[in-house]
């Protein structure tokens, strides 16, 4: 049994606030997948970051037993992730620890979770996480090509994209903690059985994405297996013509 069901991989800059009364992004993040797997589980879900992450010390042992016991691991990308050598490591090394302990991958599906907080060129993307799909919580405006990352506040600029996103990554760790947890032994909770049936789900534009996730999600918890289930290429195409801007 893993000492952990999740362990959060991310850089320190992505956390900072933008204004004195937000918690951080990954703050937040951390907080409500811990209480919504919690639900979905039954039981109080393990989470582990590392809240040091000073680029001064060196790859601890103890890190490295931290990622050794961990079931799965979000990695949350952005264009600081890409340079912070802390951050690659990290999720090298949950690869690495992953062969070791039952395969990176369980029937099919990666215990590496790709979170994209800010676009990223897909070819950019470390090479543990490129045959992810991931869950982007941000839109490209098709018009402008410019992205807005999706409001993650609860009285103010409240979005459901945020909250559908945050549900679709939550169902899909708590998948995947069961079938680990199952592999090893303990008793799983409820499991949605596979139909049998393969669906493929045609790609859209940016706005349209949250229209196509609602149907994908729709089709997960039936029990179908949606297609495709990893980036096409011409993904590449569409994220190299998004203009950064602050």
């Amino acid at each position: 049994m893993f000492e952990h069901d999740l362990f959060i991989s991310y850089t320190h800059l992505d956390n900072e606030r933008l204004h004195d009364s937000d918690q951080g992004w990954i703050d937040l993040l951390s907080q409500r997948l811990e209480i919504r797997l919690a639900q979905l589980l039954g039981e109080k879900s393990k989470i582990w970051r590392d809240p040091k992450l000073s680029g001064n010390d060196e790859f601890a042992d103890k890190l490295i037993l931290e990622l050794a016991g961990a079931a799965a691991l979000v990695s949350v990308l952005s264009p600081r992730y890409l340079k912070s050598e802390w951050c690659r490591r990290e999720l090298s090394e949950f690869h690495l620890r992953a062969l070791q302990s039952g395969g990176a991958t369980i029937e099919g599906k990666s215990r590496i979770f790709k979170v994209i907080k800010t676009p990223i060129n897909l070819d950019e993307h470390p090479e543990e996480t490129q045959k992810s799909l991931g869950y982007e919580f941000y839109e490209i405006d098709p018009a402008t090509k410019r992205f807005r990352e999706f409001g993650y506040a609860l009285k103010q600029d409240y979005d459901q994209r945020y909250w559908n996103k945050l549900e679709d990554l939550a169902q899909d760790i708590k998948d995947m903690i069961e079938k680990i947890r199952s592999r090893r032994g303990a008793a799983p909770t409820s499991t949605i059985q596979p139909s049998g049936k393969t669906i493929y789900l045609a790609e859209t534009t940016s706005d349209l994405s949250e229209q196509r996730d609602r149907i994908r999600r729709e089709l997960l918890l039936n029990g179908h297996c949606v297609l495709p289930d990893r980036p096409l290429s011409h993904n590449r195409r569409i994220r190299e013509e998004v203009t950064y801007s602050i």
